[in-house]
């Protein structure tokens, strides 16, 4: 019953359930929310949030948001690290975006074990995150394979440049020795 209440709802009362707020004054509270009674009215009528409920909800759901803030305060973590050691004026890496991703895949691939009481839901949703976790490996393969081009762009934009101040360096000295042969003629005459 608690599920289907809106999700700024659940919020707050996971988080009274965390700070330790006792049972009762739970009940009282959200039994006394109009968004609360105006949902069951028009889904259980006659009804209230019970004890039951509450028990239900701290033993299923609790725990997995406890898991989620958990999740979220790692990737805070992990978001001021990366910000403090990424230079200033630079962006930080997109690799942080994908390993907040596979911090929330991990959290959720864990409720699917709960039951949502529709049958094969868990595999229409493992279904969906192995689509979504499918499509980040193939971005994080992109990733790789454009930090290998650029990688090998600013190689050969190094040798070009080699290149050219070579052959200008010979446009220049026509006639002359470059430095290169100047060098191999003394390894030259140092070994007779």
């Amino acid at each position: 019953m608690i599920s289907t209440l809106p999700k700024t709802i659940r919020d707050q009362l996971n988080q009274r359930l965390e700070s330790g707020e006792p049972e009762t004054p739970l009940l009282e509270w959200l039994n006394g929310l109009p968004e609360v009674q105006e949902m069951l009215q028009t889904e259980f009528p006659g009804a209230s949030i019970s004890e039951k409920d509450l028990a239900q909800w701290k033993q299923e759901d609790y725990p997995a948001w406890l898991e989620r803030q958990e999740t979220t305060v790692a990737m805070q973590t992990m978001v001021a690290d990366v910000e403090e050691l990424t230079p200033a004026g630079a962006e930080p890496p997109a690799e942080l975006l994908a390993q907040w991703l596979a911090f929330r895949y991990v959290t959720a691939s864990r409720s699917l074990q709960e039951t949502t009481g529709e049958p094969g839901a868990d595999w229409r949703r493992l279904r969906d995150f192995c689509a979504d976790v499918a499509t980040l490996r193939r971005l994080d393969h992109t990733a790789a394979r454009l930090r290998l081009d650029r990688e090998k762009f600013e190689h050969d934009t190094r040798e070009f440049r080699a290149k050219e101040e070579q052959a200008e360096w010979r446009q220049n000295h026509k006639g002359q020795l470059s430095p290169e042969t100047i060098r191999k003629l003394r390894e030259a005459v140092r070994l007779l």
